[in-house]
């Protein structure tokens, strides 16, 4: 039987007159996407795949991203040569509010790649049955540009959730080359990525940029993949990640040589790029490249380039270079960021300063103790003391500090919270992403690759490839993507396919109830003993379970829900 939590304490966004949150725990800057909110309601109930010249495959998540959309004509305001207005009829493209939802598990392989254009859009990957979905095969990519639909819409696509979603795209051959992503966000407002796992892509594991009001949380990023037929050659790239207002923050960064992070700074669509990334955990950054980036590619009056970089948690790993190295400001084995930045433009006045504070990183307590004394380097720079004047802030920036929760997690406290609730652990955390959470504890790898460095791999069948996952459907009479048992359970009809959209006093509606209420199962991290004469008893602790006897102390033993 399918386990749920109880739904308690709902902040009740009607009472206070607030807006609703996305769902109950998210934060940061995308926390109100509103996604399908309300809206309609389709089930993936097939793993199959159609390309663009087959016919479509009713069930498929291909076939539900494609209904519900429809065209209208609407008026458009222009000026003639002589400055007069006239009205002109245009054709808008209209997509309704969707929530979709799984009732199969297994590994979804795309023929082609799935571009996503729709907004006001939820994807719950938690619904799945048993050990859930995979999205393999090509990527799957967001973009929600609005292109000659601008003057109506405006320049993003707007309110995108997506929730315990798992992206694993295959490797392309010698034969046929081409380019794969984890995922690639571009052109959406108000959206926020939460429990997805993103690995195994020759390009960015995640990128996401040119957006506004994004949060990225408890997402596990890793194992980008090297030498993998790229059409560029050599890669391993955790992500190019940026936006105006973005929150990235309880991620696992783990086994990739390079963009660790790559970050954005002001650029064409993103002028205002405040960025809030604090409590990540980093692991076997290569040799490459940890974190750098922060160019000002624009300059305008309103230009800010701004860097929240705090309590995050870097963790050397095989593959990060000789940790016995000296301290200096070049050095990449110790780097936390690299401000790529010419001091040419902040002399013209444009806003450039960062805040990076209590950051930990192995093996070097100076730079733990500061974080600006050789952990940020400086590309243009060779007076690290001038740098700092010009790019080091005293505190977050004002936007930041209304996103924050009121207590932050210390560097060491968010390591152990995101080993235990990292990735796509809804229904249930599979073995490669289990497997990469023990590594990132143990301080090891299992692959290598041409790179010839444990954690660098080329193909992802090194480390065990695709896991096999499987699931047995739950009855939903009505279709309204809620299980017969939740409904009865919870006071609703299994029959009547309308209550599922009704919005309660929550804010929520009774569709999302359920979809936030789905439990993250228990994954043991080492199998239970054979019982014994001694009496025990499980213990939960801070997100983890332990076992207690009357001759040993407590023992970490498993996962448990959050």
């Amino acid at each position: 039987m399918r386990n749920f939590l109880s739904v308690l304490f709902l902040f009740s966004a009607i009472a206070t007159g607030a807006q609703t949150l996305a769902f109950p725990e998210a934060e940061g800057f995308g926390r109100y996407a509103q996604g399908g909110r309300g809206g309609k309601v389709l089930t993936v109930t097939t793993l199959e795949d159609y390309s663009s010249t087959e016919t479509p495959i009713e069930g498929s998540l291909r076939w539900a991203l494609s209904q519900y959309v429809r065209t209208e004509q609407a008026d458009r305001v222009l000026k003639d040569i002589h400055g007069a207005d006239s009205v002109v009829k245009q054709t808008i493209t209209v997509y309704e509010p969707l929530t979709i939802v799984f009732n199969v598990a297994g590994n979804i392989e795309l023929k082609e790649d799935l571009k996503v254009k729709r907004d006001y859009l939820t994807i719950a990957g938690q619904t799945a049955p048993g050990d859930g979905v995979c999205i393999t095969g090509h990527c799957m990519t967001f973009n929600g540009a609005t292109g000659g639909e601008m003057w109506y819409w405006g320049p993003r696509r707007k309110h995108l959730i997506v929730r315990y979603m798992r992206f694993r795209p295959s490797t392309p051959t010698a034969e046929n080359k081409f380019i794969t992503y984890g995922t690639d966000v571009e052109n959406y407002e108000h959206v926020i990525f939460d429990h997805c796992t993103m690995t195994w892509a020759n390009e960015e594991c995640l990128a996401i940029y040119d957006t506004k009001y994004t949060t990225v949380q408890w997402c596990l990023v890793a194992e980008g993949l090297y030498y993998a037929n790229h059409p560029k050659g050599n890669r391993s790239y955790c992500g190019v990640w940026g936006g105006q207002f973005a929150s990235y923050h309880h991620n696992l960064i783990a086994h990739n040589d390079s963009r660790n992070i790559r970050f954005n700074g002001a650029r064409a669509h993103d002028t205002i790029a405040v960025v809030d990334f604090r409590n990540n955990v980093v692991y076997n950054w290569g040799t490459n490249n940890s974190g750098y980036g922060l160019e000002v590619e624009v300059k305008t009056p309103a230009t800010r380039n701004e860097l929240n970089m705090v309590n995050n948690y870097y963790k050397h790993g095989p593959a990060s270079g000789n940790t016995g190295s000296k301290i200096s400001p070049t050095n990449k084995v110790h780097r936390l960021v690299r401000i790529d930045q010419s001091k040419a433009s902040v002399d013209e006045g444009y806003r450039s300063q960062h805040y990076i504070t209590g950051n930990f990183i192995t093996h070097y307590p100076e730079i733990a103790t500061d974080n600006w004394y050789c952990g940020v380097q400086f590309n243009s720079y060779s007076d690290t003391a001038q740098a700092k004047a010009v790019f080091r802030a005293s505190d977050f920036s004002p936007e930041v500090l209304e996103v924050l929760p009121a207590e932050l997690p210390s560097a060491e406290e968010t390591f152990e919270q995101v080993m235990t609730h990292v990735g796509a652990c809804a229904p249930k955390r599979d073995g490669q992403d289990a497997r990469i959470v023990q590594e990132t504890i143990a301080g090891t790898a299992s692959g290598k690759g041409s790179k010839d460095k444990d954690g660098i791999i080329d193909d992802p069948t090194t480390v065990g490839g695709w896991p096999v996952l499987n699931g047995t459907p739950y009855q939903d009479s009505d279709l309204d993507g809620i299980p017969d048992e939740w409904e009865t359970a919870h006071g609703l009809d299994p029959h009547n396919p309308n209550d599922g959209a009704l919005l309660t006093e929550s804010g929520y509606s009774n569709l999302e109830l359920y979809i936030n209420s789905i439990e993250q199962v228990i994954t043991f991290l080492a199998e239970p003993k054979a019982a014994g004469s001694e009496s025990v008893r499980w213990f939960y602790n801070n997100g983890l379970l332990y076992l207690k006897t009357p001759s040993h102390t407590f023992t970490s033993f498993g996962q448990t829900v959050r």
